[in-house]
């Protein structure tokens, strides 16, 4: 997709008014949202597809332990040896822009798609919100641009380096 104005220069007035600051700062800023389109698609919509992207991004390897961030107790016996993020409705405005509102409707979404579980457990006097992905149900969904996907009729797996 070609922007508008791509492939010529910056006017005068747009570089007086700082662009080259703003476009310093751009490239420089780590206070971005990155979702694969793969993660919309599969969610249904864009809304659903952040909330998926920011909850994977929960259970990959942090620095400087390599390790998830996610809790595996037993809350109130419904855990099942998963990993769960425990959150309120309010923590995802700052994680990736969703709404409480908006993060309801994704939840709703996701967990009826079966890609989440979700429950709740008792910290302090707060009562707080933990989620869970079915990595079974993620990995067994079909897209074609899923890499987990099997090659059919005869196509070569990506995966395989095969020329």
């Amino acid at each position: 997709m070609k922007r508008s104005g791509e492939g010529t220069t910056v006017d005068k007035a747009a570089t007086y008014h700082g662009w080259d600051k703003f476009v310093a700062w751009d490239m420089a800023s780590r206070d971005t949202i990155t979702v694969q389109r793969l993660y919309i698609d599969l969610a249904g919509d864009l809304v659903a597809g952040v909330l998926l992207s920011a909850l994977l991004d929960w259970y990959l390897p942090h620095a400087p332990s390599g390790k998830s961030r996610l809790v595996t107790s037993g809350y109130g016996g419904w855990d099942h040896g998963k990993l769960w993020l425990i959150t309120s409705r309010d923590d995802w405005w700052d994680e990736c822009r969703i709404t409480p509102e908006e993060f309801d409707q994704a939840l709703e979404r996701l967990c009826k798609k079966g890609l989440l579980w979700h429950g709740s457990v008792q910290q302090g006097a707060t009562r707080k919100l933990c989620v869970a992905l079915d990595f079974a149900r993620l990995m067994s969904t079909e897209h074609p641009g899923a890499w987990w996907t099997i090659p059919t009729h005869g196509q070569k797996d990506a995966a395989s380096h095969e020329p």
